[in-house]
């Protein structure tokens, strides 16, 4: 994970959470339909945690 935008962005789907941009590459594959994305924040960092996502692909 990179606090950054992707240097290619045409490779990863963009989703809006908050106050950030979560870029998801779009080869990732989704083990069913609904994905729970969720987000932290503690003091000035965040942490995301994505239910529903083979992240070994």
């Amino acid at each position: 994970m990179k606090e950054e935008k992707p240097k290619n962005e045409e490779k990863y789907k963009a989703y809006p959470i908050d106050t950030i941009t979560v870029y998801i590459d779009k080869e990732i594959k989704f083990k069913r339909n609904t994905v729970q994305m969720d987000l932290r924040k503690f003091f000035f960092t965040y942490e995301i945690t994505i239910d529903g996502v083979d992240i070994a692909y």
